[in-house]
């Protein structure tokens, strides 16, 4: 497995092609993980804004998003049961949606 931070197809978060609640769980850890992907620059261009030059003050700041991040993509998997309570399933999308929304911005285009 690599070390770096890359999207590995074989290495996904799941194999199962066949259950479409689960793919829309899995999509879902993948928009959380955009979304914090944005926060991140989002909050890099407010650095740059700023003049900011410290290496570290960069770091921390991206630690801390991987560290919420993962925290968040915990409580989302607590609170959908991994994708079986299909209220809270589709409560959360709605939330991760907007959040996306609200920062297209900072959306990355290839």
């Amino acid at each position: 497995m690599s070390s770096g931070r890359v999207f590995l197809k074989k290495q996904s978060w799941t194999l199962d092609t066949v259950s479409e609640s689960l793919l829309r769980h899995e999509q879902g850890h993948f928009d959380i993980a955009e979304l914090y992907a944005r926060k991140i620059r989002q909050t890099i261009d407010s650095l740059h804004k700023k003049a900011v030059k410290d290496p570290k003050v960069y770091a921390n700041i991206i630690q801390s998003f991987f560290k919420e991040r993962s925290r968040v993509g915990a409580i989302y998997d607590r609170e959908t049961s991994h994708g079986t309570d299909i209220v809270e399933q589709k409560r959360w999308i709605q939330k991760i949606s907007f959040e996306l929304k609200r920062l297209h911005n900072f959306a990355k285009s290839i």
